[in-house]
């Protein structure tokens, strides 16, 4: 088979899938589960947050570098989830070590941590 042949044959089957078919929906429940998205006011982040919410964390924490982006982020997966009470914005900033360090004494308070997801960089 050539190369074109492969491209030909491959290529659509690829886009076709990428562009028209949705992953199904995880039948995962998260009651009861604590969680902490990094990065979580935009993006992946922010759409991994909104997803624990709709299977039903008892908290998720969006740990964010601005605040105020963080609280954005916050009322706009209460609004899309129908779930207040759920998500928390704690100030995060992964380039200063004093800020990593109040988030980890502030994270040993927790009752419990059953996730977290490191989706923030420097």
């Amino acid at each position: 088979m050539s190369a074109y042949d492969l491209l030909t044959s491959v290529l659509p089957a690829f886009f076709y899938t990428q562009l028209f078919v949705t992953p199904s929906t995880p039948s995962t429940s998260c009651t009861g589960k604590t969680i902490i998205v990094t990065g979580a006011n935009t993006g992946l982040g922010k759409e991994a947050a909104r997803k624990f919410v709709e299977l039903g964390a008892e908290k998720v924490i969006l740990g964010c570098r601005n605040a105020e982006k963080g609280e954005a982020a916050k009322r706009d997966i209460e609004v899309s989830t129908g779930r207040s009470g759920v998500v928390e914005v704690w100030e995060l900033d992964l380039g200063d070590y004093g800020s990593v360090g109040r988030f980890v004494e502030r994270a040993k308070g927790l009752r419990r941590l059953d996730v977290v997801v490191e989706n923030a960089g420097i």
